[in-house]
């Protein structure tokens, strides 16, 4: 009775480790945020929700996997807009010959 007791105790001590870490789509302030959005897309507008990702539980992941694709998405773009901007003559830079060549 005791080693049940004990190897329950370790098996429960185990479930409750492994589901308190976080899952890899949700991780972070960007899941919740994402997640939060999608209950906010699933409670305003539930026929465009269904339409778009489905029912049941999958439904919710593929649509924060879907909300975080496109923050991602949305934030390379601003970096390779911002590089492009500040760095608009860099061809200019890459060629310190061609300012011997240039006649004023």
């Amino acid at each position: 009775m005791d080693r049940f007791l004990t190897a329950t105790g370790l098996v429960l001590t185990l479930v409750v480790g492994v589901l308190s870490l976080p899952g890899p789509a949700l991780a972070g302030g960007n899941g919740q945020v994402a997640k939060a959005e999608c209950r906010n897309d699933r409670r305003t507008d539930k026929a465009d929700f269904v339409r778009d990702y489905g029912r049941g539980k999958a439904s919710m992941l593929r649509c924060v996997r879907s909300e975080l694709r496109k923050a991602r998405r949305e934030c390379r773009s601003r970096n390779v807009s911002a590089q492009v901007i500040s760095q608009p003559n860099m061809a200019k830079a890459r060629e310190p010959w061609s300012a011997a060549f240039e006649t004023s």
